[in-house]
């Protein structure tokens, strides 16, 4: 895109470095806003665990009070099946009143005394003169002192057996024997009440009857399992029914205390476990938090912060990659200063150079001039000038410098102003020449040096001369007569090569004559270092086609640079380009 009106150009891509350390600016100034921790990692994780542990617990604390409710119960039942058993052993007859009374036994020894006679025997108050009045009365007092104390005697054996079988105290309730009908022959406690309210079934004995209800005992009601169990006879009919009866208020306090300690449990190992896993967190996120500090530090611009390895785990690592990070972060930030400060050098040696080139060119009656400068890069390492001499004669110039960037915009400036300074007071280009060598040569280092295509046109007549200084691209003129090219040579080292002797005689000077419709064309060696596509070289060749065949149209510079680009796929690569045009007219 166009600079000046005089025609030097750059790529738009040359631009683009003067945004990006702004950007880079906003970009840095950006880290300073660190997003606030709401929630943390400690939290992430002490949340969770304390709930699937907590969950844990309490469904541990429900198997175990199950298993213990169960495993009583149980216990229970297996406690009042034997109670049963037992009960129903001695015989149904041994819990009546009138068992091994007199009557009884008189009935008894009735019949056998019956089956005795009929074996030829017999027992009787006849054949026994001892069996008075009062002595049978002796009997029966003594057969009746006998049952109570037989029933007495079975009572208390039995309420012992079953306070035996039952587990622990206050769990034997009451004892009851049932006759055939139902009706209660014996009771432990004389007249309870309860009430039945389901039958559970118990595989382990299919003869016991297990219900569950209540009975009342001492003014409260107490929740209990009644056990019925068959009572036999040697036919193994069923006489009657033992019944025992258990309290589950002991298995209910027992289950409320193991509740209550479970529920005092699962809190504390929800507390404990909480505790815990948040203490836990801590040490494996307490490199992080530290960490979080030392990013904190760096995003606030405190590029020579350090990070400590606090740990050998992947934080560890991360801390690690983030310490070289930050040092890699310090050698950026050092190279991004570095190049904001050349950058800045850069623009003001650009703005420097735009100024040292022509603002406009010279209107000349009978000759009209056109230049163009594309540069390569940000600086360029070429120069044109045209000046109108006192004498009313045009000169032309077009320089390269050796080397690239700020060291050859500063030779160039240097040339520029020798050749303002001194060259355009001679009368001639050899002259000129010479007169800048001698001045320039003293202050270059070795290696480093000037070419020059400088050309004086009378625009009255189209006499003109030319000297190069080492400039390899001759001076084209265009024939209008024949419409062809001609190569104007002249010889000469750069300047700065040699500081007098060999230079003044190696430089020699070529005359020439523009006729009306001729043009001399100028150009540095970037003309012939344009590339293809391919990044292939032009060469001489296709220069000389496209300034052939713009002259033959009668456009200008920015024509010939343009059929390059366009028509060619030329591209700059890393010579800048500049053409200088005299047409006379």
């Amino acid at each position: 895109m166009p600079r000046r009106r005089t025609g030097k150009t750059t790529r738009k891509e040359d631009l683009t470095t003067r945004t990006e350390i702004p950007q880079i600016d906003k970009e840095m100034s950006d880290l300073g806003g660190v997003r606030k921790v709401r929630f943390g990692l400690a939290s992430k994780f002490t949340i969770p665990v304390s709930i699937v542990l907590s969950v844990a617990i309490v469904l541990m604390g429900f198997v175990v009070y199950g298993k213990t409710s169960d495993s009583l119960k149980l216990q229970l039942t297996g406690q009042g099946i034997f109670a049963a058993r037992i009960a129903a052993a001695p015989e149904i007859d041994s819990w009546d009143e009138d068992y091994n009374t007199y009557p009884d036994l008189s009935d008894r020894v009735g019949r056998i005394a019956a089956e005795l006679e009929l074996a030829g025997g017999g027992v009787s108050e006849s054949t026994n003169p001892e069996m008075t009045p009062d002595r049978v009365k002796e009997i029966k007092a003594a057969i009746n002192k006998h049952d109570d104390r037989q029933r007495a005697y079975n009572k208390k054996r039995l309420a012992r057996i079953i306070r035996t079988a039952a587990s622990g105290p206050g769990i034997y309730l009451d004892l009851w024997i049932l006759n055939a009908e139902g009706a209660a022959k014996v009771t432990a406690s004389g007249g309870p009440k309860f009430d039945l309210n389901a039958q559970l079934a118990v595989t382990a004995s299919p003869e016991t009857e297990i219900f569950m209800g209540s009975y009342a005992v001492d003014g409260r009601t107490d929740p209990a399992r009644f056990f019925y169990h068959p009572i036999k006879d040697k036919d193994d009919r069923t006489v009657g029914k033992a019944v025992v009866v258990f309290s589950e208020r002991q298995i209910s306090h027992d289950l409320d205390a193991l509740r209550s300690s479970i529920i005092l449990f699962c809190i504390l190992g929800v507390v404990i476990t909480a505790v815990v896993a948040f203490f836990t967190s801590k040490v494996f996120t307490r490199p992080l938090a530290h960490l979080m500090k030392d990013i904190k530090a760096v995003a606030h611009g405190d590029l020579r912060h350090r990070t400590k390895v606090r740990s050998g785990d992947e934080i560890g690592a991360v801390a690690s990659a983030f310490d070289h990070m930050t040092k890699n972060l310090a050698a950026a930030e050092v190279m991004r200063v570095d190049l904001a400060d050349k950058e800045h050098q850069v623009n003001l040696a650009q703005e420097v150079q735009e100024r040292l080139f022509p603002q406009a060119l010279p209107e000349v009656g009978g000759m009209v001039l056109d230049a163009k400068n594309r540069l390569a890069g940000d600086l360029s390492a070429d120069y044109f000038d045209a000046v109108q001499l006192e004498d009313g004669r045009v000169a032309l110039l077009a320089m390269t410098a050796s080397g690239r960037g700020v060291p050859a915009a500063i030779v160039l400036s240097m040339a520029r102003a020798l050749f303002h300074a001194v060259g355009v007071l001679k009368g001639s280009p050899g002259d000129a020449l010479r007169a800048i060598n001698q001045l320039l040569s003293r202050d270059l280092r070795r290696g480093m040096y000037v070419s020059a295509l400088y050309a004086i046109v009378d625009p009255a007549t189209g006499a003109g001369t030319l000297a190069s200084a080492g400039h390899r691209v001759p001076a084209l003129q265009f024939v209008s007569t024949s419409g062809g090219l001609r190569k104007l040579q002249a010889d000469g080292i750069a300047i700065g090569l040699d500081k007098g002797p060999v230079f003044d005689r190696s430089l020699t000077e070529t005359a020439f004559t523009l006729d009306p419709g001729d043009r001399l064309v100028l150009a540095t060696e970037g003309a012939f270092l344009l590339q293809d596509a391919s990044g292939e070289a032009l060469g001489e060749d296709a220069f000389l086609r496209v300034v052939l065949a713009c002259c033959k149209k009668g456009v200008g510079v920015a024509s010939i640079l343009s059929t390059l680009e366009n028509r060619l796929g030329a591209q700059p690569g890393d010579h800048d380009v500049t053409v200088v045009m005299a047409s006379r007219s």
